[in-house]
C-alpha cells in the first residue's frame, strides 16, 4: 500500500507457499504424496533431528550437498544468481534439520527466520537436499517433522518459498501493465512433461557407463 501510494506499480513473480503448523494436517487427496514420502521414510528407518549450526554440521552435510548438485544444476555447481547457496560456515538464527538412514546422513533442510518486531514468527525453508539414494519424498519427511516442531514451539508459519510463474497470466498482464501495454494470455495444456525421476535416472547412469564406459557420459544431456 505504500508503495502504491507513491506510485510504483507491484508486479507478483510467483506465490509464496506459507503452512499454518496449528492448522496443518495430511488428510484428504490432496495430501496423498505426503503420506506415501512419510510411509516410505518411516519403513526405510528414517530419522529426522535438528543439528546444532557449526562448522562441523556443515562439513558434514557438504558430501549430501555435492552429490545433490549434478542431478539439479546444469553445471553441477551453486546457481547464486537464482538461489540461496550452502554454504560451511553457521549462520545466525538458521535451523539445520537432517535426516539419517543409520549413522548416514541422506537429506537435510536448512531454515531461514522470518521477525516480526524482532520475534521469530516463523521460518522459510531456504534449502532442501538429498543423495540420489535418499527415500523419495526424505526432505518432505524432514518439513514435516519441522511442521510438529514449530507447532511444539508456538510458531505460527513455515514457509516453503515462492513458486515462480504460478499465477502465470496475472504475472503476464501485471509485467505489460508496467511498460504501459497490454497482455493477451492463452495456455495449451496439450503437453505433459517430462518428469525423469532421480533413482530411474541413477541407474540408467549406471548401466550406461557400464555399456559404454564412464569417460562417455556427458551428465548434461540428463536432464
Amino acid at each position: 500500500a505504500l508503495l502504491r501510494a507513491r506510485g510504483y506499480r507491484i508486479t507478483p513473480v510467483g506465490t509464496e507457499g506459507e503452512l499454518d503448523p496449528a492448522t496443518f494436517s495430511l488428510a484428504g487427496h490432496a495430501k496423498r504424496d505426503l503420506r506415501h514420502y512419510r510411509n516410505k521414510a518411516r519403513k526405510a528407518g528414517l530419522l529426522v533431528e535438528e543439528l546444532p549450526d557449526s562448522p562441523a554440521t556443515r562439513a558434514a552435510l557438504l558430501p549430501v550437498s555435492r552429490a545433490w548438485l549434478p542431478f539439479k544444476s546444469w553445471l553441477a555447481s551453486e546457481l547464486e544468481f537464482l538461489a540461496r547457496p550452502f554454504v560451511d560456515y553457521a549462520e545466525p538464527g538458521v535451523r539445520i534439520f537432517a535426516a539419517r538412514a543409520g549413522e548416514r546422513i541422506v537429506a537435510f533442510t536448512i531454515l531461514d527466520p522470518m521477525y516480526d518486531a524482532g520475534r521469530v514468527t516463523g521460518y522459510t525453508v531456504s534449502i532442501l537436499r538429498h543423495r540420489p539414494d535418499a527415500p523419495e519424498g526424505a526432505c518432505d519427511y524432514i518439513n514435516l517433522y519441522v511442521l510438529d516442531r514449530l507447532l511444539e514451539e508456538g510458531i505460527s508459519t513455515l514457509s516453503l518459498g515462492v513458486s515462480p510463474f504460478c499465477r502465470m497470466e496475472e504475472i503476464a498482464r501485471h509485467t505489460a501493465a508496467a511498460f504501459g501495454a497490454e497482455a493477451e494470455f492463452k495456455f495449451k495444456r496439450n503437453y505433459p512433461p517430462l518428469v525423469n525421476h532421480e533413482k530411474e535416472t541413477a541407474f540408467a547412469v549406471d548401466v550406461m557407463r557400464a555399456v559404454v564406459g564412464a569417460d562417455r557420459r556427458d551428465r548434461q544431456h540428463l536432464r
